[in-house]
């Protein structure tokens, strides 16, 4: 009996649902799925219905799901087994796109940074309007500095903070610098921060730092930041600007850039008061 008018030969059938022939046979041989029919002289030919069933399968396989697990659902499938299964990976498929989603903002937000430090011109003063974003913040053990032994602990504190907020964070860490705690010869934390992607569930927790601000840029990593804090009130004093009560130090241009720890790039800014 000729089957070819109402069938798809093996190879017809690979090439309609992207796989190889090899592919169709070794999931013959597994059980997973066969032919509609196979003849006396062994060749296979696959309906039109099983169209419907293999982008299924493919489609299992590529969210990880195993093929003796797939085959076992197939075997014994019914509909509560089917919807559980595609449940569950519809949960996944969920989670995986919220990952990427942040892992996109987190790429989008890293080229702004780095771009920002690579146009800008060091040891040179610019007032920036600072768009909105928010943050997460915690308060560091007292006289923290960027050097002190306890900033790695304070580091993963912050990090546990997001993760049990159930947010995700930049992973990039900021200083916050009082002025009250800015000294001729030595400065200190008061907290550390990360910006982070605001949600209903921490609206009361998370801080919006958008304004205009005094910002310097300095190449020379974390040795100058004392010095470049004074730079900056003292420019900020001699223009007759109103400012806020603290420094924000951030590290614009690292490692990832092709700098070490002594030429980092490293941000100050601090927010102008208007009128």
């Amino acid at each position: 009996m000729d089957y070819s008018d109402d069938y798809f030969k093996t190879g017809e059938f690979a090439e309609i649902v992207g796989v190889s022939k090899q592919t169709l046979i070794h999931y013959d041989k597994i059980g997973l799925f066969s032919p509609e029919v196979t003849d006396s002289n062994k060749y296979r030919y696959y309906s039109h219905n099983q169209l419907e069933t293999f982008p299924v399968i493919s489609m299992l396989k590529e969210l990880g799901v195993p093929l003796e697990q797939i085959k076992e659902t197939i075997k014994n499938g019914s509909p509560t087994v089917l919807i559980d299964l595609l449940s569950k990976k519809k949960t996944d498929i969920d989670k995986k796109i919220r990952r990427l989603d942040w892992c996109k903002k987190f790429i989008d937000k890293k080229i702004n940074l780095t771009e920002e430090g690579n146009c800008i011109r060091p040891d040179t003063f610019y007032i920036k309007r600072f768009p909105e974003e928010y943050m997460i913040r915690i308060e560091t053990p007292a006289g923290l500095s960027p050097n002190g032994k306890h900033v790695s602990a304070s580091i993963v504190k912050l990090f546990n903070y997001c993760k049990q907020l159930g947010v995700n964070s930049s992973f990039e860490v900021g200083g916050i610098i009082p002025l009250t705690q800015l000294e001729k010869d030595s400065y200190s934390f008061s907290h550390l921060y990360t910006i982070i992607e605001k949600t209903e569930s921490i609206s009361d927790l998370a801080y919006d730092n958008s304004g205009d601000y005094l910002v310097y840029y300095s190449n020379e990593g974390y040795g100058k930041v004392l010095e470049n804090c004074h730079k900056l009130l003292e420019y900020a004093e001699s223009k007759g600007l109103s400012l806020a009560s603290c420094i924000y130090e951030d590290n614009i241009l690292d490692n990832l850039s092709g700098r070490n720890s002594d030429t980092y790039m490293i941000r100050l800014a601090i927010e102008i008061i208007r009128g």
